[in-house]
């Protein structure tokens, strides 16, 4: 086999891995938690609000609430909106993309009941169900997801807080990215040097937790201290300390984790741990995503199904 075949085999295999991934599928289960962690496998519950961008000057479907639910072990996936009830992901994929671009086509219940209905499908289906949320998404949507506004322990299905002991085996975490300045970039230093660190960090709040995913593959090439505010390397010929302009630069973004609801006995460290464990579990893709797997499924729905 020659190379340019070889290529073409290649870039056909990447094909087919991006559409298995966008159509959720898995080729293996999603790893259990880790031992003397959270002591169940929960499914995951992702909100996400489709927004028509704001150059589109057709003011229809504004916003439409998609829910994805998955269940404990990853393969099943299902999808709701507001225009139909749950349904297989890639069921979902065709009806959702011919609705959404059809101007005559209402877009049925609010938001806020939307996001009720799928919550208490989640926890009737589940024993136990972990809620996503993207903060910068909804915030908008559910008010409750302000910060000043959100009590500990608490979740908001539109009749006021509620004690999310109320609603048996749901938990709550919210996530905040680098999406309009949410949160800074960021890099470490140890020992003087600085690098891009991996891993879940702890804030001083009890229950707020930073997730880094490390320098992914497709930057490796770049230069760690020229997208710093930090001393230069030296660099030319006279070798005075300065930066070099023409190298590649890559930077560490942020991902904010808030444990917004827990059941009692709960670790708010252990569930802020399965969140940012969920960044590499999304199927045929090597590095971290920016999203822990739900949401970043969420996100990449939307992008399939805007304008263009």
């Amino acid at each position: 086999m020659g190379a340019p075949e070889s290529l073409n085999v290649a870039k056909l295999g990447r094909a087919v891995d991006d559409l298995f991934g966008q159509l959720g599928v898995r080729p293996t289960h999603l790893p259990e938690p880790a031992p003397n962690t959270v002591n169940c496998r929960p499914a995951l519950l992702a909100i996400w609000m489709i927004r028509r961008p704001k150059a589109d000057r057709r003011r229809v479907h504004r916003q439409v609430p998609i829910a994805l639910l998955i269940d404990p072990t990853g393969h099943q996936v299902q999808i709701r909106t507001t225009w139909f009830s749950w349904q297989p992901l890639h069921v979902g994929l065709v009806d959702l993309p011919q609705r959404y671009g059809n101007a005559a086509t209402a877009t049925g219940i609010d938001p806020g009941q939307f996001i009720k209905e799928s919550v208490e499908h989640a926890i009737a289906s589940h024993p136990d169900t972990l809620l996503l949320t993207h903060a910068q998404n909804l915030r908008s949507t559910w008010p409750a997801l302000a910060g000043p506004q959100m009590d500990v322990d608490t979740i908001d299905l539109g009749r006021g807080p509620q004690p999310i002991k109320e609603l048996p085996g749901l938990r709550h975490i919210w996530v905040r990215s680098a999406h309009g300045a949410g949160t800074p970039q960021s890099y470490g230093v140890n020992d003087g040097i600085i690098g891009h660190p991996k891993g879940m960090w702890r804030f001083p709040e009890p229950r707020l937790f930073a997730s880094t995913s490390g320098k992914p593959a497709y930057a490796v090439n770049s230069v760690l201290r020229n997208s710093k505010i930090a001393e230069g390397l030296p660099y030319g010929r006279d070798g005075f300390t300065r930066l070099n302009t023409q190298a590649p630069v890559w930077n560490e973004q942020l991902l904010e984790l808030g444990v917004a609801g827990l059941q009692n006995g709960d670790q708010p460290e252990q569930w802020a741990a399965m969140a940012h464990n969920l960044r590499d579990a999304v199927p045929y893709t090597r590095w971290t995503t920016p999203l822990p797997w739900p949401l970043q499924l969420a996100q990449q729905i939307e992008e399939q199904v805007q304008p263009r």
